[in-house]
């Protein structure tokens, strides 16, 4: 493995955080100004956007996989199931702490 491909799949982790960040973000964010309206329609939008956002996800890979480098897209995919794992504990720890009384998460 060169140097070029370990700075690739770096890169791509480091894109592949953003990209899970980013996506838990802005679904927190559409959820929270949706929910002072109408539920049903909250539910709805948050769930298309989602699938919508899912879809970018998934072109984007596919354009690095394509254009780019398989390292870096492996490494995009890596950013991701390492920020699938850090929101798993960050809620499990939080719904613990709620679970036991505290209200201060």
């Amino acid at each position: 493995m060169s140097i070029s491909q370990i700075l690739f799949a770096a890169w791509g982790v480091f894109l592949g955080l953003l990209l899970g960040f980013g996506n838990a973000f802005f679904r927190q964010y559409f959820a929270l100004k949706l929910l002072k309206t109408d539920k049903k329609k909250a539910v709805i939008l948050v769930s298309t956007l989602s699938v919508a956002r899912l879809g970018i996800i998934l072109l984007l890979i596919y354009l690095l996989i394509t254009c780019v480098s398989k390292v870096m897209a492996l490494g995009t995919l890596g950013g991701l199931v390492l920020h699938t794992i850090f929101m798993t504990v960050k809620y499990s720890k939080t719904r613990n702490k709620l679970k036991e009384g505290n209200t201060k998460v």
